[in-house]
């Protein structure tokens, strides 16, 4: 959503572009129900990886790589994680059982790239 916005030029309404979220990267999530089902452990448990992120982070990066300034409008379509406050999972009862998370600064701004790159590819550029 934010590197196809960004660079084809459309306004996005972001309300929280400071708010610190966390991800887990979908290959590590499958990786970590697998253990799950194996694991022997019992109770709730968490799973993302360590660190966060902010949207103005990802602006700042998507800028950098493409020379493209996202267009902030409040009157535009709402985006995704508009109203979510800063968030982190704790993992640690995942972790005393064995399992060992990614730090999300690891593969974050990887899979930023390779957005950009099929955006381009695709020619969605203004």
């Amino acid at each position: 959503y934010y590197v196809e916005h960004i660079l084809k030029g459309l306004p996005m309404c972001v309300d929280n572009p400071g708010e610190a979220i966390t991800f887990i990267k979908s290959s590590e999530a499958g990786d970590f129900l697998a253990w799950v089902a194996c694991a022997k452990v019992t109770g709730p448990l968490n799973a993302c990886s360590h660190g966060t992120i902010t949207l103005e982070e990802v602006f700042r990066y998507i800028e950098q790589k493409t020379g493209q300034r996202p267009i902030i409008d409040i009157k535009a379509e709402p985006a995704p994680y508009n109203g979510v406050d800063a968030f982190s999972l704790d993992t640690q009862h995942a972790e005393e059982a064995g399992y060992r998370f990614s730090e999300l600064k690891d593969w974050i701004y990887e899979l930023l790239d390779a957005y950009i790159l099929e955006a381009e590819r695709l020619n969605l550029t203004v």
